[in-house]
């Protein structure tokens, strides 16, 4: 006799999506309080600043098992292949302007608690309160942490590359960053 055991999930954390950035738009934000908040400000404290940037995702395909993916995070159909981060106004000595400033930003992931390396790219909402209804990144904040040497005006560009070899890119608005 044979007993033939069969094991299956209903689990809510068995259902997958797959997006795609479909563009890219950056603004100057701040990190006063409890998360960035977008402003209109042109001159920020450096200590505070925070570049936000929307992606767009569009899901492509959505439904049970359609990653291998154990933990089955919802995931960008194209990866990012590199970011870089550069500004038009020197940010230092070491950094002129045109300089990869990736090491001076860390992705602020729905809180303080929770931020990875720019160069992970690793842009996810796991730490949100509401990530099981909402759980696709459709903000990336880029928090500052490391000041320039002077009082400059900035306009930061973020370029996106991915592996099919597109990419975007944006450019924030010119915004004066205090020392």
């Amino acid at each position: 006799m044979f007993i033939t055991l069969i094991l299956t999930s209903c689990d809510d954390d068995d259902f997958s999506i797959i997006y795609e950035y479909t563009g890219l738009e950056a603004k100057n934000a701040h990190n006063l309080g409890e998360r960035p908040v977008v402003t209109n400000w042109d001159t920020i404290p450096a200590n505070t600043y925070t570049i936000q940037l929307a992606v767009f995702p569009v899901v492509v395909a959505e439904g049970d098992y359609l990653v291998t993916d154990p933990e089955r995070y919802p995931r960008n159909v194209k990866s990012i292949d590199s970011i870089a981060i550069t500004s038009s106004s020197n940010f230092n000595v070491e950094y002129p302007a045109g300089t990869n400033l990736n090491e001076f930003f860390i992705v602020f992931n729905e809180s303080y608690f929770c931020t990875t390396s720019v160069n992970s790219f690793n842009f996810h909402r796991r730490c949100a309160e509401d990530y099981k209804d909402n759980p696709i990144t459709e903000f990336i904040d880029l928090m500052l942490i490391g000041s320039p040497s002077e009082e400059n005006e900035h306009v930061f560009t973020i370029d996106f590359y991915f592996s099919d070899d597109s990419s975007f890119s944006a450019n924030t608005p010119k915004v004066v960053l205090t020392i």
